[in-house]
């Protein structure tokens, strides 16, 4: 499919350890992780995807920064997010609860962690 800016699209809703690794390596600029929200979930989802996305491709997690939903409930999205990047030297964009990672040079990374992009309303976060 294309959207309506003419790129190609596509979404897999899927469970991951199955699909995953018989797709492309280095095939996609992006891909968002959307999937269980334990810290080892998203830790194996990183694994997962990590392989698949171009050199200064993006991949994108839902619900950062979120502990507790209801009273059951705790997400590591944060924890694992953060550990990745910071194992890699790479920043972490948030925009509420979505968190971007580019996927570039540490030293790319680190120019611009100082500041967002104009007009953006993203906030660099450096991983503790």
């Amino acid at each position: 499919d294309r959207d309506v800016t003419g790129v190609q699209t596509c979404a897999l809703p899927i469970c991951n350890e199955d699909v995953l690794p018989g797709l492309a390596r280095g095939y996609f600029d992006l891909i968002f992780v959307d999937s269980f929200h334990t810290q080892a979930a998203v830790e194996r989802d990183i694994e997962l995807v990590l392989p698949l996305v171009k050199e200064g491709g993006v991949i994108a997690f839902h619900d950062y920064g979120l502990k507790i939903v209801g009273d059951k409930e705790v997400f590591g999205v944060t924890e694992a997010v953060d550990a990745f990047a910071q194992k890699r030297g790479l920043k972490v964009e948030v925009v509420r609860t979505l968190a971007v990672v580019r996927l570039e040079a540490p030293a790319a990374a680190a120019q611009d962690a100082e500041t967002p992009a104009e007009g953006s309303d993203a906030v660099p976060v450096s991983p503790t």
